[in-house]
């Protein structure tokens, strides 16, 4: 199956864009620690460890300081990456920064056939 990957600009990038995968399965979005973009690893080394009352589950993960994302001409405030704390070295290396979640958006259309995607934000 073909991965739908994204271009989007993140407050923390500066005026270069990043790749994020489409993803339905995820509930937030996340920035990949292995990430090859040096804008990226600036974001995921400012990323602070959860604090006192998580579980172990929840301190895998650090989150980013919130970002104002924009996709095409659509504009979101205050979106929270989080980004794995430790990266197991089997993974496979990725062409994108992260994972974009539809869950942030009110519906989502995607055209397999025509290779695009139109998004309506919350």
């Amino acid at each position: 199956m073909e991965r739908l990957v994204i271009s989007v600009h993140l407050s923390g990038t500066g005026a270069r864009a990043i790749l994020l995968q489409l993803d339905s399965g995820s509930d937030g979005p996340i920035l990949y620690a292995g990430s090859n973009d040096p804008e990226v690893q600036v974001l995921v080394h400012s990323a602070a460890l959860q604090g006192g009352n998580t579980t172990s589950a929840q301190r895998a993960f650090a989150v980013v300081p919130p970002q104002t994302m924009q996709i095409g001409n659509h504009i979101l405030s205050n979106i929270s990456f989080v980004t794995p704390l430790s990266v197991q070295e089997s993974l496979p290396t990725r062409h994108e920064d992260g994972l974009l979640p539809t869950v942030l958006f009110q519906r989502v259309f995607i055209s397999g056939r025509d290779h695009y995607v139109v998004f309506n934000p919350k």
